[in-house]
């Protein structure tokens, strides 16, 4: 019975150490997605600044056309 118990023990102690590791994992992946997240915002910010620059372009180059 006691080495049951032991047993027992042991297989908690190594669940409750990967829950631990999984929700270190999951804590570092929620961190990279919120930098991607930012990432993004600022490519898609960037992304419509180059629109509008091309549409200025766009017009500038239309008043040299004959």
């Amino acid at each position: 019975m006691a080495e049951d118990s032991g047993h027992i023990a042991g297989s908690i102690g190594s669940i409750a150490a990967a829950a631990t590791a999984n929700a270190e994992g999951t804590q570092h992946i929620a961190g990279a997605s919120g930098k991607q997240l930012d990432a993004m915002a600022e490519i898609a910010a960037s992304a419509g600044h180059l629109l509008e620059m091309a549409q200025e372009l766009q017009q500038s180059i239309h008043r040299f056309k004959v």
